[in-house]
């Protein structure tokens, strides 16, 4: 997949960084509200939240209680904020990415997210927020090629 008017690749990057501002001001800046922190903090040092290291644990808990609002915001929350990743990555990379590569890189960028909660207390690391991101960023990845396969790179054939 190679986007080759250089206007639309420069204006994917612009929406691709404007995506990363974002997802990271969801993700993180919802805790620098003084009280949202301080309760976050809190929690944490009260053990009535701790990091989940243990993988499928919270979406096992979040399986059984699918009908409950959170369950059902937290799996799709954390697929479905990462399918534009996997969607626009390809598309403005000079290289071809492939499926593994941007699943990989989706990973790696999920993983500082869910590193820098738990370094810097700002969040609750839970391993299976890394699966369901890499799921969303996939999802993105498999939109972007079926899309792709349907409108082409933008060149008709001439009659």
């Amino acid at each position: 997949m190679e986007i080759q008017n250089k206007r639309v690749k420069t204006i994917l990057k612009f929406v691709f960084v404007i995506y990363i501002v974002l997802l990271l001001g969801v993700v993180t800046l919802r805790f620098l509200y003084p009280d949202k922190l301080f309760q976050m903090r809190n929690a944490l040092a009260a053990g009535e939240v701790s990091p989940n290291f243990e993988i499928f644990k919270t979406i096992r808990n979040q399986l059984e209680n699918l009908g409950s609002g959170y369950a059902n915001w937290n799996i799709l929350a954390n697929t479905v904020c990462f399918m534009p990743f996997g969607f626009l990555l390809p598309l403005i990379t000079k290289k071809p990415c492939n499926v593994l590569l941007t699943g990989f890189i989706g990973l790696l960028f999920s993983g500082l997210i869910e590193t820098s909660q738990l370094v810097f207390k700002i969040g609750v690391f839970d391993i299976d927020d890394l699966l369901l991101n890499t799921v969303g960023v996939i999802l993105g990845y498999v939109c972007a090629r079926v899309g792709y396969a349907i409108f082409g790179s933008g060149k008709r054939k001439k009659r």
